[in-house]
């Protein structure tokens, strides 16, 4: 039996790209995603997101944080996590993975 399925791995993605890529992730086909995003909305982009967060908040936190989210709202995911990759020397070094339920 075959049983056709696939990982996105995307690493250091701007704004719009993080978001298609959990748009990607809703497909079926896709059981698993892992980004790293890069860069956060600024001020004239229409995600509010990181426009609304509270004085003193790190933006680039709010932005991970609401990827995050993203992809925990997706259908059939099993499990989300994140964190900082020490690998990645840059202070933009979150690492946010979800996978879905295995196919039965």
């Amino acid at each position: 039996m075959c049983i056709n399925m696939c990982l996105c791995v995307c690493l250091y993605l701007f704004v719009f790209v993080a978001v298609q890529a959990i748009d990607v992730f809703k497909l079926p086909v896709v059981k698993g995603l892992i980004l790293s995003p890069c860069c956060f909305p600024n001020a004239k982009s229409p995600i509010t997101v990181v426009k609304e967060s509270l004085p003193g908040e790190d933006k680039y936190e709010v932005w991970t944080k609401y990827l995050r989210e993203k992809m925990e709202g997706v259908d059939d995911v099993k499990q989300t996590m994140s964190y900082k990759e020490e690998h990645i020397y840059s202070v933009k070094n979150n690492v946010i993975w979800s996978c879905k339920k295995a196919m039965v």
